[in-house]
Formats: C-alpha cells, sequence, structure tokens
C-alpha cells in the first residue's frame, strides 16, 4: 500500500519526527504543525523535508494536500521573526504591558501571541503601536 500523507511516509521511512527535523535544521514542533497540516512550508524547507525522505516535491506536495484537515485553518503567510522582533521592540519602547498585547490580540484578532500573527496581522499590530503615544497602552 502506498503512503498517502507526510506521517505515512515518515514512519516507512522509519523516522520519528523530531529526527527527521533535525535532518531539515528545523525545530520538531514545526515539523509537527507541517506534518498535521497546520503550517505550510517554504519551498526551501518542502525540499528539505522531500530529499529528507526520498520523495519528489510532486510527491511531498500531494502528500500534504492528504494531510490537510478542510475544518482546520491554515495560517498562510506567517509572521517573520524580523516583525516579531520588532512588535516587542515597539512594545518595549512605548512602554507597553505585555497583558495589554495579549488582550487585544485575543479581542480583535483571536490570538493568543504574536507568535500566531500572520504577516497582514503584524503589519496592522506594528501600525497601532506606531501610533500609541508613549506609556499609554494599546
Amino acid at each position: 500500500m502506498k503512503a498517502k500523507n507526510l506521517k505515512e511516509i515518515r514512519i516507512n521511512k522509519n523516522l520519528i519526527q523530531k529526527d527527521l527535523a533535525e535532518m531539515c535544521n528545523i525545530s520538531g514542533s514545526y515539523y509537527s504543525l507541517i506534518e498535521k497540516g497546520l503550517r505550510n512550508p517554504s519551498i526551501d524547507t518542502a525540499k528539505s523535508i522531500a530529499d529528507s525522505l526520498g520523495i519528489t516535491l510532486d510527491e511531498f506536495y500531494n502528500a500534504l494536500q492528504h494531510t490537510k484537515n478542510p475544518n482546520i485553518e491554515i495560517h498562510e503567510d506567517p509572521i517573520t521573526d524580523r516583525q516579531l522582533k520588532y512588535i516587542h521592540l515597539l512594545a518595549n519602547e512605548k512602554a507597553i504591558n505585555p497583558d495589554s498585547i495579549k488582550n487585544y490580540l485575543k479581542k480583535t484578532l483571536n490570538k493568543d501571541s504574536t507568535k500566531d500573527l500572520t504577516k497582514d496581522e503584524a503589519s496592522k499590530l506594528i501600525t497601532i503601536l506606531k501610533k500609541v503615544a508613549g506609556g499609554k497602552h494599546v
């Protein structure tokens, strides 16, 4: 029987998530999210995973499609590390209480942390933080 999804392919290759992630220079938790269909990897990461599994990119993306759960929202275009650092820098610069940012994220974006933001959401938050006067809360 031919493997349909990434998990089956990985198991057929006798690999655990942690080992495959290390082979691809990504975190185990990030690979887990890819395998569950909760994150879309960059083309470089996809190629690295495909190469490590001994499959083509076409086979990788086919397996990824079989992994996706239509009931789960996929987070496209995730926030970059640079944006995340900039958000924290702006918040510190404006003396904004981190709990205020968390509350704002929960109320307006239904997010628990800035790490869960898309690039568009991060850009909006950055714009808001830029407008906040020193010492005021979001």
